[in-house]
């Protein structure tokens, strides 16, 4: 079968800039939280459980007067991450676990963390290890995320 230039050059290009992914990698999103975001995501999800949205009930809960967000809306730093950072554009998320470990209010500036763990290069899986931080560096959410991409290169 004839192959055109083009379609071995576009190949060969492809190859040359293929994304090279090691583990120990990690990277990192920031971003404050506020009362709209609550106000948002449980407009989407449908969540309107009072202690998003009535202070008096994260109060009488024990977690201070102040709204707490959702810890699903928060967790979508990692699909930022995923899908824009490590490992980047093409990715398919696979799977997620969470631990929420202190509740994340109103004003919270958190910082979001992805590490390649592990990789499979011969299928394109990665395993990652997520964990999310306060403004104060206390350990808010912790998990793991399981990501595949055919387009990198994976190295152990």
């Amino acid at each position: 079968e004839n192959v055109s230039v083009g379609t071995m050059l576009r190949g060969f290009c492809r190859h040359l800039s293929r994304r090279v992914i090691k583990v120990g990698e990690s990277a990192t999103y920031v971003r404050t939280w506020t009362a709209d975001d609550i106000d948002k995501f449980a407009e989407f999800s449908q969540d309107y459980n009072n202690v998003h949205f009535d202070p008096a009930e994260g109060e009488r809960l024990g977690f201070g007067h102040n709204r707490i967000l959702h810890g699903q809306a928060y967790g979508t730093m990692f699909t930022n991450l995923l899908g824009n950072t490590l490992p980047g554009p093409g990715s398919i998320y696979c799977s997620q676990t969470m631990t929420f470990k202190k509740p994340v209010f109103c004003g919270d500036t958190l910082t979001a963390t992805i590490t390649v763990s592990d990789v499979k290069p011969e299928s394109g899986v990665l395993f990652l290890d997520c964990k999310i931080v306060n403004q104060h560096g206390q350990v808010v959410t912790t998990g793991e995320a399981v990501g595949l991409n055919r387009d990198a290169e994976l190295v152990k």
